[in-house]
């Protein structure tokens, strides 16, 4: 990925992740989205980042509201992706 600052805000949603506790079927979407970022870093050149902006904004509806730290996370990573036009 290009943008280091997008970097920095998609490593904050994986931080933000590994502290949420929530229930198993919560649990596992954070797990898949956590692996989801991990590819992106992994296989910059993938096609991952084309799903991951989709992905993000889906997590954003279930954990904005009860885990803020980590919707305003995920809400930075969706802009920054959204700014290189992802």
């Amino acid at each position: 990925m290009p943008n280091s600052d997008l970097n920095e805000s998609l490593k904050r949603v994986q931080e933000e992740i590994g502290k949420t506790q929530t229930d198993p079927e919560k649990q596992g979407m954070l797990d898949q989205l956590s692996e989801h970022i991990q590819r992106v870093f992994d296989e910059p050149e993938g096609e991952h980042h084309d799903t991951l902006r989709e992905r993000l904004g889906e997590a954003i509806v279930q954990f904005k509201v009860d885990h803020p730290q980590l919707g305003q996370a995920m809400e930075i990573a969706v802009n920054g992706l959204s700014n290189i036009g992802i």
